[in-house]
């Protein structure tokens, strides 16, 4: 059994990350368990980023659930665009789709070199890393291919709806 788990800071060092924030305690508590980890941290699955003109385009047109989809995310955006105070997000034009990369490690080829392994470090209360040489070893992917994972959904959703 494997979890994959999207969260934690880049690599050496941590850091701030809003999955890891959420909930530290369970974060340890997966870190030190006996199950297979294949982490996703936030320098890869914030790569998974669609532009809002994609989703106009290859997503409204299939069906209803592309229409309904392209209109959630045109809210939000605008939702957010209108927020008196300034967050992270939107950038305008595009969004980070940053729990999508689970998919995107189940559609690559383990022969493709896209990860590493670490000792599951331990997370500390600044959610910096500190090193661990007892812990288990963990799979930390470096990279995700988020044109095949966006292109297999557009794909997907045309073959389902358009």
């Amino acid at each position: 059994m494997i979890a994959i788990f999207i969260g934690g800071g880049g690599y050496p060092d941590g850091g701030d990350e809003v999955n890891i924030k959420e909930d530290l305690v369970t974060a340890r508590i997966i870190f030190a368990s006996p199950i297979n980890i294949w982490q996703i941290p936030i320098t890869t699955y914030k790569t998974m980023e669609i532009s809002l003109s994609e989703l106009v385009q290859k997503v409204k047109p299939c069906g209803k659930i592309g229409a309904y989809l392209c209109q959630q995310m045109l809210e939000l955006n605008e939702f957010y665009g209108r927020a008196s105070a300034r967050i992270p997000f939107p950038h305008g034009e595009s969004w980070c789709l940053g729990d999508n990369p689970t998919i995107s490690v189940l559609l690559q080829s383990e022969s493709r070199v896209c990860w590493h392994i670490e000792n599951a470090p331990f997370i500390n209360d600044d959610l910096t890393y500190s090193p661990n040489s007892d812990a288990k070893k963990i799979c930390v992917y470096d990279y995700i291919d988020s044109r095949m994972t966006l292109e297999d959904l557009f794909a997907k959703l045309k073959v389902c709806y358009g």
